[in-house]
C-alpha cells in the first residue's frame, strides 16, 4: 500500500508542477490584442466584411447539414433503441443547432 501511494503522490505532484509551470509561462507571455471596428480604408473594412459574412454563411450550411444528419441519427437511434445512438444523435443535432445559429448569436454580440 505504501508504495502505490508514493507512486500516485509522485505521479500528482509532477502534474501538479508541470500546470504550474504551463500557467505561469502562459501569463508571463501573454500580450493582449484588440480589436477595432474599422482599419480606416474603406476597401479593406469592404473585403474584411465580404469574408466575414461569407465565413459565417459558410458555417451555417455546414450547421445545417449537421442539424439533419443529427435528427436522423437520433431518430434512427430512438427506432432501435440504442442507447449511443441515441447519445450521438442528439450530440450532433445540438452541435448543428448551434452551428446553423451562429449568425444570430455573432448578431446578438454585436459583431
Amino acid at each position: 500500500m505504501k508504495k502505490n501511494f508514493s507512486k500516485i503522490k509522485n505521479r500528482i505532484s509532477a502534474v501538479a508542477g508541470t500546470t504550474a509551470g504551463a500557467v505561469s509561462m502562459t501569463l508571463a507571455n501573454t500580450m493582449p490584442v484588440y480589436a477595432a471596428n474599422s482599419t480606416g480604408v474603406p476597401i479593406v473594412d469592404k473585403g474584411m466584411t465580404i469574408i466575414k459574412v461569407s465565413a459565417i454563411g459558410i458555417c451555417e450550411i455546414i450547421g445545417i447539414i449537421a442539424l439533419v444528419k443529427g435528427g436522423m441519427d437520433f431518430g434512427t437511434g430512438v427506432s432501435q433503441r440504442d442507447q449511443s445512438g441515441i447519445v450521438q444523435g442528439a450530440a450532433e443535432f445540438g452541435g448543428g443547432l448551434i452551428m446553423a445559429g451562429i449568425g444570430v448569436i455573432i448578431g446578438l454580440l454585436g459583431l
